[in-house]
């Protein structure tokens, strides 16, 4: 009981100090720019960014659901690589993924994650990444304990308001730079993934203080532990360079002492390291222990350590498994078949993804054998009433479906049903998790759906003008910064200007509850004023193919041009080509490319 008080008190501790580090980043920052009237790129401007990256990584699961501050590395001075990237790459715009792809060593997710966070941080657009992750808890649940500061709704709102006192300033952050290969130790260390070997600089000092040196202080002792860091990673490049062993005649007399003295080092701190292991790694070594005695255990098993045994087994299967497991029998455990495992149905199951497309019909509990879809517990009949979830059309006990109400995304492309309806646990978590991922295309899931809905042809419309003026916008170079006001203005969704098709669960219900559209035409009329007031985009302009007027007219003003769609060539709505005839330009195209021929 004390232990789990204690615990809390820790991360308790460890959120104050996360808010309090980026409320002193903040302030610092504020003060140059505002007081001492600073543009150019400060401490602060990193600091920023490494306590945010500490914000995102605390209380972190890695992809197996384990917390990376409870993983044990091979030994206390390798650093983990925790990544996050998984769990925001479904919400990042595709434009900030191909400034990212651009990167080198853009394949690392260390690399990905530290240099997004400084880029949008940069773009201003944390805040409003922050604010949308309060809106729609569900999206942290798969990746974060219930003790992260994300998921705490109070330090998360301090973060949210600190935030907003970066408004107005301009953010300097470089997220080209090659350090962003690998984690800081400060930004490791302050999430609570890892921290220096304090308990060895301590022992290591106590042997001090007793021995000759009586002067060595705690600080002096933790230096050690860097320094041991230092050269434990000097002494691995030496190696990887040269080839220690048959290549070791191959080093300067310099090099040799050098890699020596690292050697020698390491080995005496290494002396000083008290036998200091964690829970799991102590079972492990038990394990393992038992398995060289008994001979039997085989790490790569076809059998999985399933539960506590409770005095039931199936049909002998368990009998025969657990004889062949004698560590499983010592600690009465019962063991089943990986094939026969309890099947998992997470929130990204392939399955899930297919529905998100399909309408579908509940087909009985006799078809799941009256268990529960999610963790195989008999329902039904006697066993207690089953809960049908709208979204995979299953059934589920009490303890998988607690009546969560989501909006079922197949259900508004074919019936424009907005109607929140009951689902599962996983559901829920899925369809969370793809609430503003631009997976619904309404060309090819329904596009009969403009003839019905005026509003959603109107956003298309729209959406049009929009991917015509981005192209301007994007090739602007007497105004670079309108393209990034003009993203704003649509909150960073580049799927909205790239594919007039394509739509968010976000995106449909925002255009229902009618927020979308008058945003669409804001960011219009952005645009369209830009173009017809710069002398370079204003200048990149047509002239009617038929009529051959002198007005300069422009693709984006589609309730009165027409483009063909081979060639590109703008006309008049009044003066295109005529149903089933050749656009003139095509015509000249065709004429060029047989003249070339013969």
């Amino acid at each position: 009981m004390d232990s789990s008080k204690a615990k809390k008190e820790a991360d308790k501790d460890r959120k104050s100090v996360l808010c309090s580090e980026l409320s002193a980043a903040i302030k610092r920052l504020q003060k140059q720019r505002f007081l001492l009237k600073g543009t150019e790129s400060s401490e602060s401007d990193e600091a920023v960014p490494e306590i945010l990256e500490a914000i995102f990584l605390h209380e972190l699961k890695n992809n197996k659901g384990y917390l990376w501050r409870e993983i044990e590395m091979p030994d206390k001075y390798t650093l983990p690589e925790p990544s996050f990237w998984s769990f925001i790459e479904p919400l990042v715009s595709d434009e900030i993924k191909m400034q990212l792809d651009a990167l080198r060593s853009s394949d690392s997710a260390v690399k990905r994650c530290r240099s997004w966070v400084r880029l949008v941080l940069s773009k201003g657009g944390m805040l409003h990444f922050l604010e949308d992750l309060q809106r729609h808890p569900g999206l942290l649940a798969f990746h974060y304990s219930p003790e992260a500061l994300l998921r705490d709704i109070e330090c998360s709102e301090v973060v949210v308001q600190l935030l907003k006192g970066l408004t107005g300033i301009e953010m300097h952050c470089d997220y080209t730079s090659s350090r962003l290969d690998s984690w800081e130790v400060s930004v490791l260390s302050l999430s609570g993934i890892w921290s220096p070997p304090s308990e060895t600089t301590k022992q290591s000092t106590k042997s001090l203080q007793r021995g000759e040196d009586k002067t060595t202080s705690l600080g002096q002792a933790s230096g050690v532990a860097v320094i041991h860091l230092a050269m434990d990673q000097y002494r691995k490049k030496v190696n990887s360079m040269s080839g220690r062993g048959p290549g070791s005649a191959n080093l300067t007399d310099s090099e040799v002492i050098r890699t020596e003295y690292c050697d020698q080092a390491v080995a005496d701190l290494t002396e000083l390291e008290p036998e200091n292991k964690s829970y799991n790694s102590l079972v492990r070594s038990y394990m393992r222990k038992y398995s060289q005695s008994a001979g039997r255990l085989e790490e790569d098993s076809d059998h999985v350590l399933l539960s506590a045994k409770q005095g039931r087994t199936e049909s002998g299967i368990a009998n025969d498994t657990a004889a062949s497991c004698p560590l499983a029998q010592s600690l009465e455990f019962e063991i089943v078949p990986a094939s026969s495992s309890v099947p998992v149905d997470t929130p990204f199951d392939a399955t899930n993804t297919t529905l998100v497309a399909r309408l579908v019909n509940e087909r009985g509990l006799d078809a799941q054998n009256y268990q529960c879809a999610g963790c195989q517990r008999p329902i039904g009949v006697i066993f207690g009433k089953a809960k049908l979830c709208k979204f995979n059309g299953k059934y589920f006990c009490y303890d998988c479906h607690q009546d969560d109400e989501r909006i079922i995304p197949a259900r508004v492309v074919f019936n424009w049903d907005f109607r929140k309806h009951r689902v599962c646990k996983s559901s829920c978590q899925f369809l969370d998790s793809m609430e503003r991922s631009p997976a619904l295309n309404i060309q090819e899931m329904n596009n009969s759906l403009y003839g019905y809905i005026d509003e959603l042809e109107q956003t298309r419309k729209q959406r049009v003008r929009l991917k015509h003026l981005k192209e301007y916008l994007v090739t602007c170079r007497d105004n670079p910064e309108v393209i990034d006001q003009f993203r704003k203005k649509l909150f960073y969704r580049s799927h909205i200007f790239e594919n007039e098709h394509l739509y968010s669960l976000q995106d449909l219900v925002e255009l229902h509850s009618g927020v979308l559209t008058p945003r669409l035409k804001k960011a219009v009329k952005l645009g369209k004023k830009h173009v017809l007031a710069c002398q370079r985009c204003s200048q990149k302009g047509y002239f009617c193919e038929t009529c051959h007027s002198d007005q300069v007219i422009y693709p984006f003003d589609t309730d009165t041009t027409y483009q063909c769609s081979d060639c590109k060539a703008l006309y008049h709505v009044n003066c295109k080509p005529a149903k089933g005839s050749v656009c003139p330009k095509c015509q000249r195209i065709e004429r060029r490319k047989k003249a070339r021929a013969s």
